[in-house]
């Protein structure tokens, strides 16, 4: 409850309200559930007080001095808080719809559970301020990157769905879980930024900065991504990157074209994980399935001989009097093909999630210039890609010329060799879904890459450094022969004293 005394000293005259505090500044001022609506507090020094849930809604608080001031629960819908002082105050739970605070001084304020949407943010100070749990929907935060200032601010969950965030400074800001669907980031500086699991669905990231930022699990569908800086960000098999604008899609990330840098795969998966960074493990995984696949292959080929030249039996010159009809052969060849294709695609699954965590341009060259059409890169040229898909549709759907034998069979024999049909298909529309992701490129960041290239280049020259120290030291302890036999032989020849 309120100190009346307090109330109507301050709806009295701010002015001599203001010299009761310079000259009191012992005392903390108990406004506590306080009804100031459409009150008019310009300037008024109110730094220190209790206004937990006090109705300020409508009020006039510019340039008002808030300090350290409890408000949590506060009411200050649609308040005018421009050039308001707030910083160290404790506003949880505090209710901001719609207010304007304009170039509001909120650092190290404790907003957290506050009700700010709608809120004009514009130009505030945000720094270093507990956003946990807020709700920002709609929040205006539009200013240039050395205005608002949400550096290291914690927004974990907030709801900043459809708020004006262009060119905000959002460094190593927590946005963990939150809603930024059709949040406008234009030119913001999101490096270090955690986003996992946030939503950003048709978001504006363009010009953004997001180096070393955390997309871990963050949901970039439809996210327009042109011309951000990506060196060093993040992401696992989580993130969301369906239909990403501005940028192109890699098996192993995302490219920026414009800035020349790459958002990649985490370089080290998660504990239960056996997958890595390793280009011979992928390369072996592919020869593996590409050997496999030839056995698969050659059982068609058969099949395609014996249904050109009319076969009626196959025999096999090495076994004496093995007589095999083409039924038998094609009833043994399918469920052998089954059995061969999966193991096919299981490699193909390990080699694909093995491609994922490469890095390097040194493993992307190993492993994209694998000479096997199922996993080379088609690249941009329209001949490339058709020739590449035609081949690829040749290779994975050769069971379907098992087709052609349908008809010597009736009855229930009709329906398993169809119900065998049908799985081939299966494995094939399988390994031809994993032949088409491969088809993309397999990435790696330009300036990461240069540093890279630097460190190794610093080593090796630190090692013939080494070398050289080595060298001269050697030099200089082996003893020199020419010298030590010169010195001997002038001795030997010299009379004795």
């Amino acid at each position: 409850m309120a100190n009346k005394e307090h109330l109507e000293m301050l709806q009295k005259n701010i002015l001599g309200w203001n010299d009761w505090r310079e000259r009191h500044n012992e005392i903390r001022p108990d406004l506590e559930g306080a009804n100031l609506t459409g009150a008019f507090l310009n300037g008024a020094d109110l730094s220190n007080a209790y206004l937990s849930k006090a109705n300020l809604s409508e009020a006039s608080l510019v340039r008002i001095n808030l300090y350290g001031a409890d408000l949590e629960g506060t009411n200050l819908t649609k308040a005018n808080l421009t050039l308001a002082g707030l910083s160290g105050a404790y506003l949880k739970d505090a209710i901001f719809r719609e207010a304007k605070m304009n170039r509001a001084a909120v650092y190290a304020s404790d907003l957290g559970g506050a009700d700010l949407s709608d809120a004009d943010l514009s130009d505030a100070n945000l720094s270093g301020t507990n956003l946990i749990g807020a709700n920002l929907k709609g929040a205006k935060l539009k200013s240039n990157l050395t205005k608002a200032k949400l550096t290291g601010v914690d927004l974990k969950e907030c709801n900043l769905r459809g708020a004006l965030l262009k060119q905000v400074n959002l460094r190593e800001a927590d946005l963990s879980g939150a809603d930024l669907r059709q949040t406008n980031f234009a030119g913001a500086e999101l490096s270090k930024v955690k986003l996992r699991g946030a939503n950003l669905f048709e978001a504006d990231l363009s010009e953004t900065n997001l180096k070393d930022a955390d997309l871990r699990g963050a949901n970039l569908r439809r996210a327009n991504l042109n011309g951000a800086s990506l060196s060093g960000a993040i992401f696992d098999e989580r993130t969301s990157l369906y239909q990403i604008k501005g940028v192109q899609t890699g098996v192993n990330g995302i490219y920026s074209e414009s800035s020349d840098s790459a958002a990649l795969m985490i370089l080290v998966p998660r504990g239960n994980s056996m997958q890595g960074s390793n280009p011979d493990v992928v390369v072996e995984s592919l020869r593996r399935a590409r050997r496999l696949h030839g056995y698969s292959l050659t059982l068609a080929g058969f099949a395609i001989l014996i249904a050109m030249l009319n076969l009626h039996t196959l025999e096999f010159p090495s076994v004496k009097g093995l007589e095999v009809t083409p039924d038998i052969f094609v009833l043994l060849a399918m469920p052998i093909s089954i059995a061969v294709l999966i193991v096919v695609n299981s490699f193909f699954n390990s080699a694909l999630n093995g491609t994922r965590h490469l890095q390097d341009r040194d493993s992307a060259m190993k492993v994209g210039n694998f000479p096997w059409s199922l996993s080379r890169y088609s690249g941009e040229s329209i001949t490339i890609k058709i020739l590449s898909y035609i081949t690829r549709s040749i290779m994975t759907f050769h069971p379907v010329v098992y087709i052609y034998f349908l008809e010597r069979w009736n009855g229930l024999q009709l329906f398993g060799y169809a119900f065998i049909m049908v799985i081939l298909l299966i494995l094939s529309f399988w390994t031809f879904a994993i032949s088409q992701r491969f088809q993309k490129p397999i990435l790696f960041d330009a300036k990461q890459e240069k540093e890279r290239k630097t460190d190794i280049e610093k080593l090796t020259m630190a090692v013939d450094n080494q070398t050289d120290e080595l060298r001269n030291l050697i030099d200089l302890i082996k003893p020199k022969k020419t010298n030590s036999t010169k010195i001997t032989k002038q001795t030997k020849g010299k009379p004795n004293a």
